[in-house]
């Protein structure tokens, strides 16, 4: 297996194989790490993550969670006290969350969201719970491309 060692922030791996044993207050990991298991606060953990793409100008394409294939323009379902990220690498197609309906650039909806209006990074939505149960996500350069984001449960 590997040696780790580091301040917790920055380990650094020495030797080869598979399996590791760490032990730290903080790690940080760029890709993939898996476990036998995690202890700690895990409220910034993302609950779904999608890659957003586009068909020419009419349609975002959704790849990630939840859909088995690229999706047009899909109704979204997000819960309360949850974190999502919308992944927009296409230099193109900004992506809002908006208070209003899609077909215009409307309000930008800011609770939670960081990074609204992406159009090459992520935008990272941690759904607050007095969030309204509708909202709406929109390519704020093509007004056909956008959908319903839907919040549960429902605010009574």
């Amino acid at each position: 297996g590997a040696t780790y060692f580091g301040d917790g922030s920055n380990l650094t791996g020495v030797g080869g194989g598979n399996t590791a044993n760490v032990s730290t207050n903080t790690l940080n990991v760029i890709g993939v790490a898996t476990a036998n298991s995690f202890e700690g606060n895990g409220s910034n953990l993302v609950s779904g993550r999608w890659v957003l793409g586009a068909n020419g100008s009419s349609d975002y394409t959704f790849t990630g969670i939840g859909f088995t294939e690229s999706t047009n323009d899909p109704d979204i379902y997000l819960a309360r006290g949850s974190v999502y990220e919308f992944v927009n690498n296409m230099g193109a197609h900004p992506f809002r969350i908006q208070s209003t309906p899609n077909g215009s650039t409307g309000t930008q909806y800011n609770n939670g969201v960081t990074n609204n209006d992406a159009s090459n990074g992520t935008v990272r939505f941690e759904v607050t719970m007095n969030a309204p149960n509708t909202l709406y996500y929109q390519c704020t350069a093509h007004p056909n491309m956008g959908g319903p984001i839907y919040i549960y449960p429902e605010l009574r």
